[in-house]
C-alpha cells in the first residue's frame, strides 16, 4: 500500500511538471533568494528581531539590483555606467581634445 501511494505522488508530481513547466525554474528561483539573503539575515539578527532582520535585507537586495538596473552596471562595478560611456560622443567635434 505504501508503495502504491509513493509511486501516486510521484505520477502526480510528473503531471504537474509536466503541465507547468515553468514550476522548477520558479522553485529553483525561490531556493536562490533564500539561501543568498539567509546570511544577511542572520547577520543581522543578532542585532535586532528577526523579522526587522528579514525586511533589511530583502530591501539592501532590492535597492541594489534596482541601482545596478537604473545606472545600467552589472553589478560587478568593473564597466562604467551607460550614460558615462556616451558623453565622448555627444560631445561637438570642436570641443574634443585632439
Amino acid at each position: 500500500m505504501t508503495w502504491r501511494l509513493i509511486l501516486l505522488g510521484l505520477a502526480a508530481l510528473l503531471l504537474v511538471l509536466w503541465a507547468l513547466p515553468v514550476v522548477p525554474a520558479v522553485a529553483l528561483a525561490g531556493f536562490t533568494i533564500a539561501l543568498v539573503l539567509s546570511f544577511p539575515v542572520d547577520l543581522f539578527a543578532q542585532y535586532v528581531p528577526r523579522s526587522l532582520a528579514i525586511l533589511f535585507s530583502f530591501r539592501r537586495s532590492l535597492s541594489s539590483t534596482l541601482d545596478d538596473a537604473h545606472l545600467g552596471t552589472d553589478g560587478s562595478g568593473s564597466h562604467p555606467p551607460y550614460r558615462l560611456r556616451a558623453v565622448p560622443v555627444l560631445a561637438p567635434e570642436s570641443d574634443r581634445p585632439s
